[in-house]
């Protein structure tokens, strides 16, 4: 995929059934060819940061949704040591 000047979007979409375990993701990165400059803002998901805890937002900075679940990653996986994201915190969209 080659991105043009201007505003581009990525688009994350998990798939399957709504059995309250969403796709989680972290650490999403687009790099521009010859450097080596991240240009996803917030790809770390560490904003809003969460203390530990977890919350259901819609919208987060850099990123658009409903139910978009942040939180602290031994929630979901006891070796997760940072924010993630779980796309459909509720149920699938």
């Amino acid at each position: 995929m080659t991105a043009v000047t201007g505003k581009n979007s990525l688009q994350i979409e998990g798939a399957g059934i709504s059995d309250s375990y969403g796709l989680t993701i972290d650490n999403v990165q687009l790099v521009r060819v010859g450097s080596a400059q991240n240009i996803v803002v917030n790809g770390d998901f560490q904003n809003p940061y969460q203390a530990g805890g977890w919350h259901i937002f819609n919208n987060i900075p850099g990123w658009q949704g409903q139910g978009i679940e942040i939180g602290w990653g031994d929630i979901y996986n006891i070796d997760w040591n940072s924010q993630v994201l779980e796309l459909d915190g509720n149920s699938n969209f």
